[in-house]
């Protein structure tokens, strides 16, 4: 048990927080692309593919970005 609580200390717990915020916001980019191309399907306009790009693009940025964050914030 105490090695439970050696482990608990400000920085891990920290390490933590941030980690679970980055696995939510890549959740919330991955449904705001599916938002995002139902939206752009439903009215079709000149830039609708533009629209579709940019979400894609959102997205892959948020994923590398917090994979890279994650990395950093683990060593």
């Amino acid at each position: 048990m105490t090695e439970f609580f050696d482990m608990l200390t400000v920085r891990n717990t920290l390490r933590l927080v941030i980690l679970v915020m980055l696995f939510g916001y890549c959740i919330f980019s991955f449904f705001l692309l599916l938002r995002v191309r139902i939206l752009a399907q439903t009215l079709k306009t000149d830039k609708s593919w533009f629209i579709n790009l940019l979400a894609q693009i959102h997205a892959l940025v948020v994923v590398v970005g917090s994979i890279i964050v994650s990395i950093l914030v683990l060593f």
